[in-house]
């Protein structure tokens, strides 16, 4: 008993991981390969035609064959619908030779009908009923209209016996797809409610907050619990909300324009795959705000609807770390440039008046018994300007130094901006009387400012030594000062001098381009004093622009606090 047991359990597969349309279909083909051989024997025994006889033994043989596949290759999709459709034209054929349809050989047919409609895919259910209707109506108007292609049994006997072994072989049938389906149903419940509940434990313990949201409705119909440690929000509050309440009105406008998309391309081809991530900004109940990596999947659900089955992770942490990796790497090409403006100041704008001041000394050490007296005040006037020029280099380096490496000492207070603007335009007085250039200010007695006093002299200073240089004789430089409101002082550095086309102006506070150029009476330039007055001027509070036509002059201005 034991082995017959076993050997019923391998012909239909109990032991293997079938699905339930799986395991019906390959119980259905065994029981037709049965049924099927039965037939053939049942009607060779009580014999109408030859044909009866090998309809049914051709369809087991054909079963057998298919049975193969289904049971050892595990292949059902190619074969449910032939099936279907070859056993209803089996049994329509069985109508004709075995005495038209009557109440027991309907029976057949309608097993088929039943197996068809449970086992073929849901689109073509409908081609297997209005098969079935057609080939019934058919076999039945043959047998009303032309009952002389019926062929009828040799007796009432043999048709007797064939109704009575057609009933309890089709009833058997009948019960043991019914006794299978009813164990199936109560297997595929048991799993269905064991991964349920798996399900739940994944995603009620699960670190990432996993939401289904409904597109029809654009409404969540899932939230799990973990949305409370991403958002600060309890299941039910997440479930009522809009998922745009939740995001930034820029994250809430890019995720609607990237589901208008992924949705379309989704209905226009399902089989696509449509897994997407995003990145947004999330406001958290506390009216903070999170960065979230957002993964998601298109899917119908049992209604047809359009849903989204989607996963949440919080991401501040590693957006925090790009954002300062990103910092890194820009604070290391600034270092870099910095390090390139360095020695390129040293190589070319330090060494060229060490050169010229080189020369001019030796000239005067070996010619000097030779030289007139009107050279050797030439020669020496030369020498001073050099030198001023070196130190005044050499002096805007060291500052630069010390910024670089953050020692520039920084003692801002309450002072009048008048006094400092002419304390510090007096060391440049001298440079702009040798080129007959008119330096005028224009600020009120009672004007101050919130600054360092010393480094607002750097900046008024390079500033206006700049505009000399550039300025050809004749020329005139004027700085203005104006309250601007909002506790902002705007002061002014205007030149008539040569300009600047655009390029150079967007390149003007680029470490890595080149801008210095020399000025109408040669003086030499490294560009590094606007430089320093740009960082001078932002470590003090400020802003700098600068505007400047080619031919017609420039114009610096910068804003520092008027008050602490």
């Amino acid at each position: 008993m034991f082995k017959i047991r076993k050997g019923v359990n391998y012909i239909f597969a109990d032991g293997e991981n079938f699905s339930l349309e799986h395991r019906l279909f390959l119980s259905s083909v065994v029981i037709g390969m049965i049924a099927g051989a039965f037939g053939a024997i049942c009607n060779l025994i009580f014999p109408t035609s030859i044909i009866s006889v090998i309809i049914p033994l051709s369809v087991s043989v054909m079963l057998s064959v298919i049975y193969y596949f289904i049971r050892f290759k595990k292949i059902i999709e190619p074969f449910v619908f032939p099936f279907s459709i070859i056993s209803i034209v089996a049994i329509s054929i069985l109508w004709v030779v075995n005495g038209g349809i009557s109440g027991s050989n309907f029976m057949p047919g309608f097993v088929v009908l039943i197996l068809g409609t449970i086992s073929v895919p849901e689109k073509k259910k409908k081609y297997i009923i209005s098969f079935y209707l057609v080939s019934f109506i058919f076999v039945y108007l043959i047998q009303f209209f032309r009952p002389d292609l019926i062929i009828n049994y040799s007796s009432e006997s043999d048709r007797w016996f064939d109704s009575i072994f057609t009933f309890i072989y089709c009833s058997w049938f009948i019960y043991l797809i019914m006794r299978f389906i009813h164990k199936n149903y109560t297997l595929e419940r048991l799993k269905l409610r064991e991964s349920k509940a798996k399900y739940q434990i994944l995603t009620e313990n699960a670190s990432d907050a996993i939401w289904v949201l409904n597109l029809t409705t654009m409404k969540f119909t899932y939230v799990s619990p973990a949305i409370y440690q991403l958002g600060g929000y309890t299941v039910e509050e997440a479930l009522k909300q809009d998922f745009k309440e939740m995001l930034t009105y820029e994250s809430a406008v890019s995720i609607e324009t990237a589901i208008r998309t992924h949705c379309h391309d989704f209905i226009h081809n399902p089989r696509l795959d449509n897994h997407y991530i995003d990145v947004v900004q999330q406001k958290c109940k506390d009216d903070s705000y999170i960065w979230v990596e957002l993964s998601a999947k298109y899917r119908y659900n049992i209604h047809g609807d359009v849903e989204i089955v989607g996963v949440s992770r919080d991401i501040s942490e590693r957006k925090m770390m790009e954002d300062k990796l990103r910092q890194s790497e820009t604070e290391l090409r600034q270092i870099n440039a910095t390090k390139d403006k360095f020695f390129s100041i040293i190589a070319h704008d330090l060494r060229s008046p060490f050169n010229g001041f080189m020369g001019l000394t030796q000239i005067m050490a070996e010619n000097l018994q030779s030289l007139k007296m009107a050279e050797v005040q030439n020669f020496s006037v030369r020498i001073r300007d050099s030198a001023a020029n070196l130190f005044s280099l050499l002096e805007n380096l060291l500052e630069w130094a010390i910024i670089q490496q953050g020692l520039t000492p920084f003692e801002p207070k309450i002072i009048e901006l008048r006094p400092v603007v002419a304390e510090s335009l007096w060391m440049t007085l001298e440079h702009a009387k040798s080129k007959s250039i008119e330096i005028s200010y224009e600020i009120q007695d009672d004007l101050v400012v919130f600054a360092d006093s010393n480094i607002l002299q750097t900046v008024i200073r390079n500033l206006v030594s700049n505009a000399v240089k550039f300025t050809p004789k004749g020329g005139k430089v004027s700085l203005f000062a104006k309250d601007k409101g909002n506790n902002t002082v705007e002061i002014s550095v205007i030149d008539t001098g040569i300009g600047m086309n655009k390029k150079m102006v967007d390149n003007l506070f680029k470490l890595d381009v080149r801008t210095n150029r020399k000025g109408t009476e040669g003086e030499l330039s490294s560009g590094l004093g606007l430089l320093l007055c740009k960082e001078f001027i932002e470590k003090q509070g400020g802003k700098m622009t600068v505007g400047s036509e080619e031919g017609k002059g420039s114009v610096f201005c910068f804003t520092i606090p008027q008050k602490s």
